[in-house]
C-alpha cells in the first residue's frame, strides 16, 4: 500500500514539475472560447525564431497539434484535469490512518 502511495505522489510530483517547467518557459497557449477554455502546449516558446518553429511547412496539421498538445480543459475558470490530479495533494495519508475497532 505504501509503495501504491509514493508512486502516486511521484505522479503528482512530475505533474507539478512539468507544468511549472512549461509555465517558466512560456510554452503555454491559453484559448478562451467563452463558455470554455483550453490550454495548450507548444513545442517551443513563442519568441524562439527558430526554422523548425517559424515555418509553416514543417507543421502538423491543426487537428493532430490539437490532439498531440492538449493539456487541460477548463469550464468556468475551473480546470478539469488539473483539478482532478493535485485533489488530495497536501494530504499526508499517514495523519488518517485509522485502527480497526475490536468488536
Amino acid at each position: 500500500m505504501d509503495f501504491l502511495i509514493d508512486f502516486v505522489f511521484y505522479v503528482l510530483d512530475a505533474t507539478l514539475i512539468d507544468r511549472t517547467t512549461m509555465l517558466n518557459q512560456n510554452r503555454y497557449n491559453y484559448y478562451n472560447c467563452l463558455l470554455f477554455s483550453l490550454v495548450l502546449r507548444r513545442n517551443y516558446d513563442s519568441k524562439v525564431e527558430l526554422y523548425a518553429a517559424q515555418d509553416p511547412n514543417l507543421k502538423d496539421w491543426p487537428w493532430n497539434r490539437l490532439m498531440d498538445n492538449f493539456v487541460d480543459i477548463g469550464i468556468f475558470n475551473r480546470f478539469w484535469f488539473l483539478e482532478k490530479a493535485f485533489e488530495n495533494y497536501d494530504i499526508k495519508q499517514e495523519e488518517f490512518k485509522t485502527e480497526k475497532l475490536n468488536n
